[in-house]
């Protein structure tokens, strides 16, 4: 709890390799970061009317690292608190593969009801190896997400994926429509990559990307 950050992140990565008892003290220090960041974390300004995306802790950098640190990690994304699930979902995105054991608990995370736990449950399964049935289910249905930072997530974590459902496709056509020009742009590119194994994406990013390039120098001062 140093004011020097320097401080803060040795001290986290001594307590990573300092065994259990390091991990547990990490668990604790990671709700407190937690806690203490939700004002900052939530504060709107006229330049960012969403509020601050919450900053990872040092805690959940040094959970990441960790031998041990991908169970202490899981178990957090059970916390009462909001922002305690976003950050424990945070510090298995950075596990990478490693976060694929607990795979089943980011599916469910997926499903929280704060959106920015939901966004990196999705960044996580974006990173594992290989998206299962029920991974693969709910990130196709996060597409359709209320919240445009989720479906944006949602995604990206298709694009490495060698596989779809049956409404996979036709999701990432919906997004193709997106209010976000971002999130029209992942869409795109995840339907690129899906291609090979979804002939049928080919067909619809190219009808998407014809309409909307057919005539880059049309404009209203010149028509025609």
């Amino acid at each position: 709890a140093d004011d020097a950050e320097a401080v803060r992140l040795n001290a986290a990565y001594a307590l990573a390799s300092a065994g259990a008892a390091g991990l547990s003290a990490l668990a604790q220090d990671l709700r407190r970061e937690a806690q203490a960041s939700e004002p900052l974390a939530t504060a709107k300004t006229p330049d960012n009317a969403h509020g601050t995306n919450p900053t990872a802790p040092v805690a959940a950098h040094a959970l990441a690292s960790a031998t041990g640190g991908t169970a202490v990690a899981a178990d957090l994304l059970d916390d009462g608190h909001w922002l305690v699930r976003a950050m424990a979902a945070g510090a298995l995105g950075n596990m990478g593969l490693a976060a694929t054991e607990v795979s089943d608990r980011l599916v469910a995370s997926a499903a929280d009801a704060h959106w920015w736990v939901r966004r990196n449950a999705l960044e996580a399964l974006g990173r594992v190896a290989e998206l299962g049935d029920a991974a693969l289910d709910r990130v196709t249905d996060c597409i359709d997400d209320e919240d445009y930072r989720v479906r944006r997530n949602a995604a990206i974590a298709l694009r490495g994926t060698s596989r779809v459902t049956d409404h996979t496709v036709g999701a990432l056509a919906r997004m193709l429509n997106d209010d976000n020009r971002y999130n029209r742009f992942y869409a795109a590119e995840a339907l690129r990559n899906v291609a090979p194994v979804a002939p049928e994406a080919q067909q619809v990013l190219l009808d998407y990307l014809f309409t909307s390039r057919w005539c880059p120098l049309t404009d209203s001062e010149d028509r025609y």
